[in-house]
């Protein structure tokens, strides 16, 4: 594949990622490990753990690692660029119109997002299918167990989903966010692969519960100093057995010097796009750093980054009103890392409030969506060079064997949100919510009949779908 069709690949995925970030990972690996060959199936299950594990956009992290893996330095940075430039281009322009014709705009835009969810939601379909298929060649034990991590970690995340979309009234007992369910994962696998000792063992399961369970929505006096105390026993146990592990010492062979430069390429990036701003006026430093220190933070999906920049934005650089009226609405119903379309939605209205002018608020638009993507990959790239030093361990082994097992049962909750999303299109529009559901499922099962039997490509599947959900919305 060439350097040209590999950016043209990215922007295309870039124009699909709806569903977040998790549910991009099945068309990453269609396009680049299966119908392109252009990495392969090992690689890539990398790239999912690290981007798991570090701050920042997941979707923009893979792009960015394998443009690196394959095309060097200019695939690590375009890689991340185009993947965060459709998203962010579509909610900037997408804020400009609502301005002026939002009671024209807003139906279309639903209309839309329809036809998409049945794609993305036809395609993770297709991703844990495929994890049974693969588990179940390993054997039965393999495959009971795999079962067993996509089923807890699916009612761990998306059991809350089910029970709105059901209609159920009162609130379900758990819900945990994706994050603390892989944080959990992680440290289960390193403390039971990092000893044999049976007690050690089960104390790491019991851990690994109360750390769920004060994550799962519960609220008590008490919850935070529980929380504290388990967070430090949790952090003390992966050092005291990744030193006694992995010899951490006494290992020379991390590449600190690509890593540094990798760091530095990124260096050079945001210093590009925040020193514009600062050059306007010195003060908008300010949004700059918050951002900056929002990435860092971003951890548990797109749904938490909002809660942190509300926190950090609203009020001092943007309204409550803007921020949850505008942003949050434009940046759930458009393709693209939640995280980067809200940094450069915040920094358009901070840039138009702060310098009084358009040019302003483009250069703030600019700096904020830079900085997501150069925060993003500068983490992943340095988590990622530690990670290529310790691969070969039983913990990271291990921990690919049931990566895939994990992403299937998160995927099971996006599955979920999609069908909400449909839902909620058709309170507002006053529709049938089984006349939505039918053009979801009928959609997903032509999907699969075009695939499968004609091989229609899935840039005319999406086209299909987007097509009969708008024939069906003017019909209705």
């Amino acid at each position: 594949m060439k350097f040209s069709a590999f950016l043209l690949n990215i922007l295309k995925i870039g124009c699909l990622g709806f569903g977040g970030g998790s549910a991009l990972i099945p068309i990453f690996e269609d396009v680049f490990v299966g119908e392109n060959k252009l990495d392969t199936k090992e690689n890539f299950d990398k790239d999912i753990i690290v981007a798991s594990l570090t701050p920042g956009a997941l979707p923009i992290e893979i792009a960015s690692s394998i443009g690196k893996r394959n095309f060097g330095k200019k695939g690590m940075i375009l890689g991340g660029v185009m993947m965060a430039l459709p998203g962010i281009i579509a909610s900037l322009l997408l804020i400009t119109l609502l301005s002026a014709l939002q009671e024209m705009i807003a139906p279309v835009v639903k209309c839309l997002t329809v036809g998409v969810s049945a794609f993305i939601i036809y395609l993770l379909i297709n991703y844990v299918k495929s994890v049974f298929v693969e588990n179940k060649v390993k054997g039965k034990r393999r495959f009971n167990r795999s079962l067993f991590v996509m089923i807890a970690v699916f009612v761990l995340s998306g059991g809350k989903n089910l029970f709105k979309l059901l209609g159920l009234k009162g609130d379900y007992i758990i819900s945990v966010s994706t994050v603390y369910i892989l944080l959990a994962a992680f440290f289960l696998i390193i403390c039971i692969k990092a000893t044999d000792n049976k007690i050690l063992q089960s104390v790491s399961v019991i851990i690994s519960a109360v750390y769920l369970f004060e994550h799962g929505g519960f609220d008590h006096k008490y919850i935070s100093q529980i929380t504290a105390l388990v967070d430090i026993i949790m952090i003390v146990m992966v050092l005291i057995f990744a030193f006694r592990k992995f010899n951490f010492f006494e290992r020379n062979n991390i590449k600190i010097k690509d890593t540094l430069s990798d760091l530095g390429y990124w260096v050079i990036f945001l210093s590009l796009v925040i020193c514009p701003i600062i050059m306007l006026d010195l003060h908008s430093f300010v949004f700059a750093f918050r951002s900056i220190v929002s990435v860092l933070m971003s951890f548990g999906g797109g749904d938490a980054y909002l809660v942190i920049a509300d926190g950090l934005f609203v009020d001092d650089m943007v309204s409550e009103d803007t921020f949850y009226n505008n942003i949050v609405s434009v940046v759930n119903i458009l393709p693209g890392s939640i995280l980067g379309k809200t940094l450069s939605c915040v920094g358009y209205y901070f840039g138009l409030d702060f310098f009084g002018n358009y040019l302003g608020s483009i250069f703030m638009a600019i700096a904020g969506g830079g900085i997501a993507i150069g925060v993003s990959c500068g983490a992943f790239h340095i988590f990622y060079s530690l990670y290529d030093e310790f691969s070969t361990s039983r913990v990271c082994q291990t921990l690919g064997n049931y990566i895939r097992a994990i992403i299937a049962g998160l995927l099971g909750n996006v599955i979920l949100i999609l069908f909400r999303q449909s839902k909620n299109t058709a309170i507002s529009y006053q529709i049938p919510m089984i006349v939505i559901f039918l053009i979801l499922i009928g959609s997903v099962i032509l999907n699969h009949i075009l695939s499968e039997k004609f091989r229609v490509n899935n840039t005319v599947i999406v086209i299909i779908d987007i097509l009969i959900s708008c024939l069906l919305f003017c019909y209705i």
